[in-house]
């Protein structure tokens, strides 16, 4: 990137001209040094030209190395943040869920029954996404064969 950028902008010259004249009228009295070296000084009048060329080398910047601890603590440390709490949070939820919430739904219910129902209930979910997921492979299946026979 840097040596496109560079054959890009190393050519390229702008050119300036700039003309301009300032008139000041002013008029001393007086006589001493300190008035003839302000007379000298206000009598000193000059024309010039300015034309010079300016390359763009100076807008051009050099590539330096990226700000890794910026990066680290605006990207990586809020992603593993998140990840170790929602790992806590999942874990901490459903100990919650069944030490303190299942007992008061099942209050006649041991605690060793209740846990056995909690866990059939998350064993239920994880067989209805398993079923999700193998009806999805099985209508993916039937529209290969359908585009296979040219249907």
């Amino acid at each position: 990137m840097q040596t496109f950028q560079r054959s890009l902008f190393l050519g390229k010259t702008t050119r300036t001209e700039q003309q301009g004249e300032h008139l000041l009228q002013v008029k001393i009295e007086g006589e001493g040094p300190i008035a003839a070296m302000i007379k000298e000084l206000i009598d000193y009048n000059f024309t010039s030209s300015v034309n010079a060329s300016v390359g763009h080398e100076a807008c051009i910047q050099s590539p330096r190395p990226p700000a890794w601890t910026n990066i680290f603590y605006t990207i990586y440390l809020p992603l593993i943040a998140m990840f170790f709490l929602q790992v806590l949070f999942n874990f901490i939820i459903r100990r919650i869920v069944l030490f303190f919430v299942l007992p008061y739904l099942f209050r006649k219910r041991s605690k060793a029954r209740i846990i056995q129902l909690y866990n059939k209930l998350l064993f239920g979910r994880i067989n209805e996404r398993k079923l999700a997921r193998a009806r999805i492979r099985e209508a993916v299946r039937r529209k290969q064969l359908q585009k296979a026979k040219g249907g």
